[in-house]
C-alpha cells in the first residue's frame, strides 16, 4: 500500500487502476501497473516519466517499461540507477521472475470460469478475460526498451 499512495501522489495518476502484484516473503518484490479502461479496451496509465525502479523509494531509473518494480535491489550512491554488476540484484530479478509467474498463474486461475466477479473488484466495466490478459501480456512480456 505504501507504493500505491506515492505513487499516485507524486505523479498524479487520476481515473486509473494501481495493480499491484506482489511476491512472497522470499523476495517481498511488489510490481505496479496503471491501467485505465476506455471503449472495451485496458491502456497503460503510468506516466513515461516515472522511474521503473523502487528501492521503498524511486530511483532515478526510467526506462519505461510498461510498470514499476518495487524491491530490495543494490543501488548506486545518489539513487541513480540499480548497480548492474550486483550478482545479488541478478539473484534477486531471477527470483522475482519466478515468484510473479506464480502469482500471474495464482491470478489466472481465480480468473477461470469467475471473470465478472474478478472484473468487478478491478473494477472493469466493459473488459473480457482476452482484453485483461492481452493488455498484460503486452505489458509484461511484449515490450523492450528502445
Amino acid at each position: 500500500m505504501q507504493v500505491f499512495t506515492r505513487i499516485s501522489a507524486q505523479y498524479h495518476i487520476q481515473d486509473s487502476i494501481l495493480l499491484c502484484l506482489k511476491t512472497g516473503e522470499e523476495t517481498k518484490a511488489s510490481l505496479v501497473l496503471g491501467l485505465f479502461e476506455k471503449n472495451g479496451s485496458l491502456y497503460n496509465a503510468l506516466p513515461e516519466k516515472i522511474p521503473t525502479f523502487w528501492v521503498t523509494a524511486p530511483t532515478r531509473e526510467e526506462l519505461f517499461l510498461g510498470f514499476i518494480l518495487n524491491a530490495n535491489f543494490d543501488i548506486t550512491t545518489g539513487r541513480e540507477s540499480l548497480v548492474k554488476s550486483s550478482v545479488r540484484n541478478r539473484e534477486l530479478a531471477q527470483l522475482i521472475g519466478e515468484n510473479l509467474g506464480e502469482v500471474l498463474y495464482s491470478l489466472f486461475c481465480a480468473s477461470e470460469g469467475n471473470w465478472q466477479a474478478l472484473a468487478k473488484t478491478f473494477g472493469f466495466t466493459n473488459i473480457d478475460e482476452y482484453e485483461f490478459w492481452n493488455f498484460l501480456w503486452k505489458e509484461l512480456a511484449a515490450k523492450r526498451p528502445q
